[in-house]
């Protein structure tokens, strides 16, 4: 992988975020905890991958079984498209006696590279606020295999040992670190300031955040048609006025 990521650039599709329009593209993230019931799949249930079963409760849970799904997640959303462009999940199944790690990034990453995580200590990710360069062997790193895509972007995991749960917990921000297929990098810096306190804290209302979210989409897509409508007026400006605006007025208007 190419050089650590700079400083904080994306918005999080937070309540916060949702109610200044994401303008603040810095602001620290809000972390949130999010729960759901899920059944169990016959696929979770008979999979041969004792992680898969162990992520999805199937290793102690028969298929149809019902379960609490908890993810600890943060969004990163380009503030000026709406373009989801990382988002960070750990997620825990009740009775599971392991935790995931997802990362799911957009389509058009080279698939066998992973997703690798870069985690910074407060001095680090301070120097890279300061845009001062911060080396990718520096870091702590965790790597993440794609387990599958779908038309939102392509999904990354791995087990959140209490190694990896520690990171976060203890850390100021990651670097979610990837390869296009055109050989660019894709870095997308997320902040952890309130990861902890969200992963022990009590879950927030779900209609409440996809309300809020949707919001925040849709203060994104009006800044977009106000960009674009400006753009042309600007545009209009510097164009010369039609030819009839240019000519006198004919011999026979001018005598009436």
């Amino acid at each position: 992988m190419p050089e650590a990521p700079p400083a904080p650039t994306a918005s999080p599709a937070t309540p916060d975020a949702a109610k200044d329009g994401g303008k603040d593209a810095a602001k620290p993230s809000q972390w949130v905890k999010l729960c759901d019931k899920i059944t169990i799949s016959a696929d979770a249930a008979g999979s041969n991958t004792d992680a898969a079963k162990d992520a999805k409760g199937g290793a102690e849970a028969p298929a149809g079984e019902e379960k609490q799904l908890c993810s600890t997640t943060f969004e990163a959303i380009e503030s000026n498209t709406g373009q989801l462009l990382a988002s960070v999940r750990l997620e825990e199944v009740e009775g599971a006696p392991k935790r995931a790690l997802a990362v799911t990034v957009p389509l058009g990453v080279v698939i066998p590279a992973g997703v690798m995580l870069a985690v910074y200590n407060a001095d680090q990710w301070a120097r890279a606020a300061k845009n001062e360069t911060v080396e990718l062997k520096e870091l702590k790193t965790v790597g993440l295999r794609f387990s599958h895509c779908l038309p939102l972007g392509c999904t990354a995991e791995a087990e959140a040992t209490e190694e990896v749960s520690d990171l976060l917990k203890g850390n100021a921000g990651i670097g979610v670190l990837a390869i296009w297929t055109n050989e660019d990098q894709l870095a997308v810096p997320v902040p952890l300031s309130g990861f902890a306190e969200a992963l022990a804290g009590k879950p927030v209302d779900n209609k409440e955040y996809q309300e809020n979210r949707r919001k925040l989409v849709d203060q994104i897509h009006q800044r977009q048609i106000e960009i674009a409508n400006k753009a042309k007026a600007e545009e209009m400006k510097t164009l010369p006025p039609p030819d009839n605006m240019t000519k006198s007025a004919p011999a026979s208007a001018a005598k009436k």
